[in-house]
């Protein structure tokens, strides 16, 4: 098992849209080694700014939140 950062800016760069290109190919790259990833769906969307006063990284809104659960739904979809 390899654990691996899922880094949601990098997957959502344009807002509502994913591109798991990325960890498609870290997948296939580790599938020859029998290696299974251990996602770890991290750090925030810019699509998703944090309240006035939160800090920058957080995810303190209820549309952060609700964006992440899509991103989720959307990574398991992908990632079945």
């Amino acid at each position: 098992m390899a654990r691996t950062d899922f880094t949601w800016a990098a997957v959502e760069r344009e807002c509502g849209r994913y591109n798991f290109s990325a960890y498609d190919s870290l997948l296939s790259s580790l599938a020859p080694f029998n290696v299974t990833p251990y996602w770890i769906l991290d750090y925030n969307s810019p699509c998703y700014p944090p309240p006035p006063g939160a800090p920058a990284r957080s995810c303190a809104s209820p549309a952060c939140a609700a964006g992440y659960a899509r991103l989720a739904a959307a990574a398991g979809v992908a990632f079945h």
